[in-house]
């Protein structure tokens, strides 16, 4: 009984975690396609606006969770937007720097007074303490999954 119980909840957790996928999904697609951005380029302009200084494209990439060769991409277009800038490392050239330009934080601004609309309706009813808990859970089976292997 406990392991079909064990099933049961497997089962109930992978059908929420793919709505909640599919709706974020899209609605967040939705939310950006105004900027002409996809998810990943505007999560890295939200990270470069929120530690204010350069960031290495390895430490963006392990932060995001991609592959170096694919943030290298990504890098590419967004400074052929202006959207950010790119240096080298004075010691090091193979190390390249990533900074956000006036136009880059431009673009997060209006684009975190988008994604509020986008995300206020959908965390209606949860209180503050509800957001932290759900961070703190989404968190926690990330670095569990990270730790095992699962992820990489």
């Amino acid at each position: 009984m406990h392991e079909e119980h064990l099933n049961l909840k497997a089962t109930k957790i992978a059908l929420l975690q793919s709505k909640f996928h599919r709706i974020t999904k899209h609605r967040l697609a939705a939310a950006l396609r105004p900027f002409q951005l996809q998810s990943v380029e505007w999560i890295i302009l939200g990270l470069l606006n929120h530690r204010k200084k350069p960031m290495a494209i390895t430490e963006i990439a392990h932060e995001v969770g991609v592959q170096q060769s694919f943030m290298t991409v990504i890098v590419t277009k967004l400074a052929k937007r202006n959207l950010i800038t790119v240096t080298e490392d004075k010691v090091d050239h193979r190390k390249k720097y990533i900074i956000l330009t006036k136009e880059g934080a431009k673009i997060v601004h209006l684009m975190q007074r988008q994604f509020m609309e986008f995300f206020i309706p959908l965390a209606r009813g949860l209180s503050a303490k509800d957001m932290d808990t759900y961070l703190k859970l989404v968190t926690t089976i990330i670095r569990n999954a990270e730790g095992s292997g699962v992820i990489k």
